[in-house]
């Protein structure tokens, strides 16, 4: 059960990098554009890995000409789809309605994987997402009801809905299929698929709405999501899914509200409340019943 603890752990050090990930782009409305955000934090990850990988690169260029579809349709949904829409949606959606509407992605991605993989999950996974959804609405709706009642909804929101289905199905057809690909180098050669994918957006976005200053607040969110919400989060994320599976590795997604929580503590001096450890308790709660019964050699999926 090592493995599948180790597993789990960095699953919650890559929900803890995207959480601040979620800070960082909505600190960053108003001073980045969201596509060069996101354009240039994976070509400065590419940049990083490919100096490493390019030997297994070349070693493994027959597997990468017989997949290159299946690496298209997967750089599509994560590299060019997903994190762009997130960008696109914290626009002009609220952090409420963001961690709500992400914590969609444990629901989609156990039904996706029931029907792709006819992979159904057991009855403490299923446990698991119930308590761990009880627990983030208690964190995000700050225990009162009357924060659902009130809630609204705007064209941002439908972005992120659309991001969710993106990144369900790409941990789910990540699952699908053994590549033989080591994993950075998978990752490395996933990136420069999307890479071009992001460019025609990120040039429309330039000519239309500028550039952005070349200040330490936007060199500064660029190196932290290319390095940890890019490299480390992915790495993590992708050894997670071969270990556990899709179903129980996206349950760590309701870390996201605990991690907000404590970073606002932290930075923005906000107050630690009863809510705050009920709803953490709830959701670490979920996420031990996801992931006892998980067997790590069912899990794996070599790349």
């Amino acid at each position: 059960m090592n493995k599948t603890w180790l597993a789990a752990l960095g699953l919650a050090a890559t929900t803890f990098c995207w959480a601040l990930n979620a800070v960082v782009s909505r600190g960053l409305v108003g001073h980045m554009p969201p596509i060069s955000l996101a354009f240039w934090r994976w070509v400065l990850a590419g940049a990083i890995l490919l100096p490493f990988t390019w030997t297994t690169l070349c070693r493994h260029r027959a597997q990468l000409r017989q997949h290159w579809p299946w690496l298209m349709l997967l750089s599509a949904l994560s590299v060019g789809a997903y994190n762009s829409i997130l960008y696109l949606a914290v626009q002009t959606t609220t952090a409420i309605n963001t961690a709500l509407i992400n914590t969609l992605i444990p629901m989609a991605t156990m039904l996706m994987a029931w029907v792709i993989l006819q992979s159904r999950p057991n009855r403490f996974q299923l446990m698991g997402m119930c308590l761990g959804f009880a627990g983030m609405l208690i964190i995000v709706c700050k225990a009162d009801p009357q924060v659902i009642a009130q809630l609204a909804f705007t064209h941002g929101d439908l972005l992120m809905l659309l991001a969710v289905a993106c990144w369900s199905l790409y941990t789910v057809l990540l699952k699908k299929r053994d590549m033989g690909i080591p994993p950075v180098a998978l990752l490395t050669f996933v990136i420069w698929l999307g890479v071009p994918m992001i460019l025609p957006v990120y040039l429309w976005e330039a000519s239309h709405f500028g550039g952005f200053a070349l200040d330490a607040r936007n060199l500064g969110a660029i190196a932290f999501t290319g390095l940890f919400a890019s490299i480390l989060a992915y790495l993590l994320w992708n050894h997670g899914i071969r270990v556990l599976g899709p179903a129980a590795a996206s349950l760590f997604i309701f870390l996201m509200p605990v991690f907000g929580s404590l970073l606002a503590v932290v930075f923005l001096d906000e107050a630690f409340l009863v809510y705050h450890a009920v709803g953490g308790v709830m959701i670490l709660l979920g996420l031990m019943l996801g992931v006892r019964r998980v067997s790590p050699a069912a899990g794996v999926n070599r790349q």
